[in-house]
């Protein structure tokens, strides 16, 4: 429910809720620019799919048919990048925190 309904509002919203008209739609025709876009987004999406699926799926057999060695290697290696961005967070809410940091060595 939390994606359908924005989504089916967002669809009922683009096609123009009192007119009910698809020409914001039909213009995506008319300019090449637009076209090239859509494009190449399908392309870039085509391809992250593809690899994502191509990487994955040997990893997700890895993780069910391996032993507990190799179990524990790659959940950690699908884990770990995740904590990058708590990581970063973390540091920069020390740099800014910290006893030399920015907001202790504002003089007022």
């Amino acid at each position: 429910m939390l994606f359908v309904v924005p989504l089916a509002g967002l669809l009922v919203i683009s096609l123009g809720m009192p007119d009910w008209t698809l020409t914001h739609y039909l213009r995506i025709g008319d300019s090449p620019v637009y076209a090239a876009v859509l494009r190449t987004t399908l392309e870039i999406s085509l391809a992250v799919t593809t690899l994502a699926f191509v990487l994955g799926y040997p990893i997700a057999y890895a993780l069910t048919t391996g032993g507990p060695t190799l179990r524990t290697f790659l959940l950690i290696a699908v884990v770990l990048p995740y904590f990058t961005s708590v990581l970063a967070r973390t540091f920069a809410w020390i740099v800014l925190l910290g006893r030399g940091g920015i907001v202790n060595e504002c003089r007022s």
